[in-house]
């Protein structure tokens, strides 16, 4: 899907081998395997994957590209009332479509020495 600031990629919502990526939290006290930490990534060697130690996943459900009329604002589109291209919300509790927080640094990170490089999560000082 994209970059994150810290330099992990970020995936959609499937992982290692199809797998729906979920919180690790979402569904206590049962903690799939694989799942998402606080930031809403996977720390783990993928290697049929990518060479990251760690990748952000966006938790949701895969759209199907078919409108419908119950889903969302109706007034979305045309804004003549065309109902919104989406046929089903993600729940909530999966924090959809947003990272929770940086697992890396980030150049600010760096330049106010909070971040030492080798560990690859921020401190602050």
């Amino acid at each position: 899907v994209g970059w994150s600031m810290d330099g992990f990629p970020i995936y959609g919502p499937r992982g290692p081998a199809g797998v729906a990526m979920v919180p690790c939290t979402h569904y206590e006290p049962f903690n799939p395997k694989p799942c998402l930490d606080q930031c809403g990534g996977f720390q783990g060697a993928l290697p049929d994957v990518d060479d990251f130690l760690y990748r952000y996943y966006l938790p949701g459900n895969l759209g199907n590209l078919e409108c419908s009329a119950t889903v969302g604002n109706t007034t979305c589109g045309t804004g003549t009332g065309a109902p919104c291209c989406v046929s089903e919300l993600p729940n909530e509790n999966l924090f959809p479509y947003t990272l929770g927080c940086y697992h890396g640094c980030l150049q600010t990170d760096f330049e106010n020495g909070w971040c030492n490089g080798t560990s690859g999560l921020a401190t602050s000082t």
